[in-house]
């Protein structure tokens, strides 16, 4: 699915290569500083490698903004859950972004399809929707599934999860976890960082 060969980002990591099969979770470790967050920008389609080449589905890629990566199937999960959601709209509105944030698919919106969806990955992910009217209301734990209900509802293939259970309880780790095993066990694969 991915393919890093000979990576380079500035003077942090050189000769970085790696493969991530479909179905397969791979975990990247590291002590902070050490390149990990240059690694998932250039993956995600936020900065330029200085060197090497990444490949999807054996086809070379080369991503000038993270929309790039997103039409490639592939996802970013911050563990800084503000740079990913928009606080103060709704936890329906969070989800359903990739839907309609396209300027491909501008047009009308099959809201019958997005309800449905979004209801499904809700539901997957047992979101707490009481409070859904803001996500800042939400727990950091519940603000977290919808970042990545976010990507199950589009159907990204590969999910970059960078650091995702940092300052969630200890139950809900546990919860993401084991989803991140069900979709690479759907076929999906899984960068993660922790």
């Amino acid at each position: 699915r991915l393919s890093v060969r000979n990576l380079q980002l500035g003077t942090k990591l050189n000769d970085v290569s790696f493969d991530l099969a479909n179905g397969e979770v791979v975990g990247v470790f590291a002590l902070e500083g050490q390149g990990q967050d240059e690694l998932f920008a250039a993956l995600a389609g936020s900065i330029r490698p200085t060197g090497g080449t990444i490949d999807v589905d054996g086809a070379p890629v080369k991503f000038s903004h993270p929309s790039d990566a997103i039409q490639a199937g592939i996802a970013y999960v911050p563990g800084d859950r503000t740079e990913a959601l928009a606080m103060q709209r709704s936890v329906r509105e969070n989800i359903a972004l990739p839907f309609s944030a396209g300027l491909r698919k501008w047009g009308p919106i099959r809201m019958r399809r997005e309800e449905f969806v979004i209801s499904g990955a809700i539901g997957r992910l047992q979101i707490d929707t009481r409070a859904q009217g803001e996500v800042q209301r939400l727990s950091g734990g519940n603000q977290q599934k919808v970042t990545i209900a976010r990507w199950i509802a589009a159907n990204a293939r590969t999910i970059l999860c960078f650091d995702p259970t940092r300052g969630i309880d200890v139950g809900t780790k546990q919860e993401i976890y084991k989803l991140l095993r069900e979709l690479a066990g759907q076929g999906k694969s899984v960068l993660f960082y922790t």
